[in-house]
């Protein structure tokens, strides 16, 4: 079968992985039902000022500027709403970066079946394939920071069009760190690999990467309202906290439990005996090791870990993964082979487990009550609710509610009952002389 497989010829090779990239996505496809907060609250509201020419003021919102600009570029070519903007993004980046993966995978082992065995663990990853049909930037940040690597490793392993190679990954990784600052932990892990590639004058360029360092760190402590420093550069992240050893256990423990959760558990279970076992492209090993370094500091730190967070550094072990698969069933021992294809018979596992998930009523009558609410009584209103992607939907203005008290004005109110002190929010309005309008179970709205 392997020898099969190293006779395709890449072209069809890229056909069957853009095939089963797309076939991957249906189940998630279909089985949307609403748009993350994430999507509805940060990066859809800036995108819209983009699109309403207020650039200046959507460069000063919270939000690095590289997604919302993608958005409302996206929106304005095709006359997509922003949402749906957003989810074609993902898709695009999925498969884009599940070509990105086989070809990185391909250029440090020369093996087509590693590549496609890389290729499989990416697009099973449960935790990718939810964030890839959602007005979300991970598979985007993926896919730049795969190519990224790509294009460095490649300018690494040749002679000509080698600082081009390299100077176009470095390029790509600081356009990845628009999207999100931990990117910038990649471009980190380069920079180490850089500073000691060689003995000589290790003092000079390690005073290269530090002087950088030193200068934002001024910048904070100077300034540390600017908004680069609000959200994604926030240094308060570091240094404004009160640490402790179980504030340093708790993010060790949530770094690992999101490395393993983040994408195929049976493959980035075969990474650290990969680090070992597979000889070839040291810098690639060694660079990868730096990263999932860094992400773990940085998680201990920080206190708590993200599964979104951690796809990339994941995604970036598993042509390390493919390897050792690769390598344990050609070894001609039963044991090693056994276990090596009861880990790819995991990942379509894995998916198939996750296709048979459906949609959730709940959140579909959010949706659905939103829809209604701005079909009726237009944009710009504002909305009384307790679920704030209603509002969303409704293109209104959000006055969250949580308790009877909240209520301070009268207008439309969409309550769902299903959320803690709902019946109460929705029994306080009826006393106030509310008049149900609508009702999109468990949604109730008022007039």
């Amino acid at each position: 079968m392997i020898r099969f497989i190293e006779k395709i010829p890449n072209g069809w090779i890229i056909v069957l992985i853009i095939l089963s990239g797309v076939i991957s996505l249906i189940p998630s496809w279909l089985q949307y039902d609403i748009i993350s907060m994430d999507g509805a609250f940060q990066y859809a509201p800036v995108a819209n000022l983009y699109l309403k020419g207020a650039f200046l003021e959507a460069l000063t919102q919270k939000q690095l500027p590289l997604f919302p600009i993608l958005l409302a570029g996206f929106s304005w070519i095709s006359g997509l709403d922003i949402e749906m903007s957003g989810r074609l993004i993902s898709v695009i980046s999925f498969i884009l970066a599940a070509i990105g993966i086989y070809k990185l995978t391909f250029l440090i082992t020369s093996s087509k079946a590693s590549g496609l065995t890389a290729v499989l663990f990416m697009i099973t990853s449960r935790v990718l394939l939810y964030c890839s049909v959602d007005c979300l930037k991970e598979s985007l940040i993926v896919c730049f920071i795969v190519w990224a690597n790509y294009s460095i490793l490649k300018g690494l392993h040749r002679e000509n069009k080698k600082y081009a190679l390299i100077a176009a990954g470095l390029f790509i990784l600081g356009m990845g760190a628009l999207l999100r600052s931990t990117t910038n932990l990649f471009i980190f892990a380069w920079m180490i690999v850089w500073v000691f590639h060689k003995k000589q004058n290790v003092a000079y360029r390690l005073l290269a990467i530090t002087a950088p360092v030193i200068v934002v760190i001024a910048a904070w402590l100077i300034k540390p309202d600017l908004p680069i420093f609000v959200r994604s550069y926030d240094l308060n992240l570091f240094f404004g906290k009160n640490f402790s050893i179980m504030h340093f256990l708790n993010g060790a423990w949530s770094a690992v439990d999101s490395m393993f959760s983040a994408g195929n558990q049976g493959a980035f279970a075969l990474v650290l005996a990969g680090f070992f076992l597979f000889k070839d492209s040291r810098i690639y090993r060694f660079h990868t090791a730096l990263t999932l370094g860094l992400f773990f500091a940085v998680y201990a730190v920080w206190g708590f870990a993200s599964d979104r967070y951690s796809l990339a550094p994941v995604i970036m072990t598993y042509p390390l993964a493919a390897a050792v698969i690769m390598k344990a069933v050609s070894s001609g021992k039963k044991a090693y082979a056994a276990l090596a294809f009861a880990v790819l018979a995991f990942s379509p596992v894995q998916w198939v487990y996750n296709a048979f998930d459906s949609s959730d009523p709940e959140k579909l009558a959010q949706k659905d009550a939103g829809i209604w609410i701005e079909q009726q009584f237009g944009p710009e209103n504002d909305i009384i609710t307790n679920r704030e992607r209603l509002a969303f939907y409704a293109k209104g203005n959000l006055i969250l509610i949580n308790t009877a008290d909240d209520i301070k004005k009268s207008g439309i109110t969409a309550v769902d009952i299903t959320r803690e002190n709902g019946p109460e929010l929705k029994s306080s309005i009826e006393n106030k002389g509310g008049r149900l309008i609508k009702e999109f179970y468990p949604v109730f709205i008022y007039k």
